[in-house]
């Protein structure tokens, strides 16, 4: 074989998600995503450290060439000279830190670990939308889509938390396509509800940000949606143009973002009087309930099936309405025995996928 090529860089090849290793009694896409998670976040640690010694070889550099060019200038008396000896000398340590630092970088380009994100590159990236395409939207990219909001927010929220914090539109858009499967409707739901929660504890500022970070990721579904396509056929096409200006104003979009926030503070006023009205009725006296109407969002976060369980209790059977009023179970499945057998299967698993009905 050539000398004349290193092939020690392949010996930190990571094969695809180690699926041999993995264990007897851990879902094997839960242990996929840990796996990735992993790699992702090790990168990143290791891209900051890469460009703070970067940025320290190039800080030396400057330094050398500034002696250089002081030394050059000098004469040739005896005064000059003494200060040459001690400008060659901090050259000199300038140098060997510099080539302390640029040793290190190499070092940690040869031990760099590879896989299949990292082993190619992108020349030339395009995207082709077929409009007739016929996808579910709401849907997300990877294997979020068979998860329900309850599994989602408890595999993703980290991510979700990571994402709401992000400031450059940029880097948002940089960061969802590292991570496909927040492009998800109960990731949404779940930006929505942390907005409420923070503005209910004061935290207004950081609620804006987190707001528009709901407000971006709504947006690529719904233009998703309007495309008939997959959510990650739209990120691009919707952040080339979301950062644009006209004549100096805000774009649509931070308009929406503005009136979206207006509605938070709005819904988080109520809701903390709403808390406080059940508290005290609760203090009042025992087995008073008090029934508080949440809004479509916080209904939707909270279905498994991504079902409005007040629109699907209206659009049941009158017997089955009555039943699911007075919480009769035996009336309910009276009502069910009636129907016919495949009218009964729809509203059935309409009801599961909604909450009004646990199977369990």
């Amino acid at each position: 074989m050539s000398k004349g090529f290193d092939y020690s860089k392949w010996d930190h090849i990571e094969l695809s998600d180690d699926e041999e290793d993995f264990h007897p009694n851990i879902d094997n896409d839960s242990m996929i995503r840990m796996k990735r998670r992993t790699r992702e976040e090790r990168e990143g640690n290791e891209e900051v450290q890469k460009k703070k010694m970067a940025a320290d070889k190039d800080k030396h550099q400057k330094l050398v060439d500034q002696l250089t060019s002081k030394i050059a200038a000098l004469g040739s008396d005896e005064d000059a000279e003494l200060e040459k000896k001690s400008l060659l000398k901090q050259k000199k340590k300038a140098e060997s830190d510099r080539d302390t630092v640029s040793k290190a970088l190499q070092k940690m380009d040869k031990e760099k670990k590879w896989n299949v994100g990292n082993l190619c590159r992108v020349v030339e990236d395009r995207t082709i939308i077929v409009p007739d395409k016929k996808e579910n939207s709401a849907a997300a990219a990877g294997p979020a889509s068979a998860l329900d909001y309850e599994k989602h927010v408890k595999s993703y929220e980290g991510l979700l938390r990571m994402y709401g914090k992000i400031r450059p539109f940029k880097e948002s858009q940089e960061f969802l396509e590292r991570h496909t499967d927040l492009l998800n409707e109960h990731a949404t739901g779940f930006l929505l509800l942390w907005c409420l929660e923070l503005e209910m504890q004061g935290n207004t500022d950081e609620m804006k940000e987190v707001a528009r970070q709901q407000m971006l990721l709504q947006y690529v579904l719904d233009l998703a949606k309007s495309m008939k396509a997959d959510p990650r056929a739209a990120l691009r096409p919707f952040f080339s143009k979301v950062d644009a200006k006209v004549d100096g104003h805000a774009t649509g979009f931070q308009e929406d973002v503005d009136s979206f926030v207006v509605k938070l503070q709005k819904r988080a006023v109520d809701k903390k009087k709403e808390m406080e009205e059940e508290a005290a009725a609760e203090g009042e006296g025992e087995g008073e309930e008090e029934y508080v109407e949440l809004s479509k969002e916080e209904r939707l976060a909270q279905a498994p099936g991504d079902l409005d369980p007040l629109e699907v209790f209206e659009s049941l059977p009158d017997a089955m309405k009555e039943a699911f009023s007075e919480q009769d179970i035996p009336k309910l499945h009276k009502a069910v025995e009636k129907m016919d057998a495949k009218d009964a299967k729809y509203h059935i698993d309409r009801c599961v996928q909604s909450g009004l009905w646990v199977p369990s």
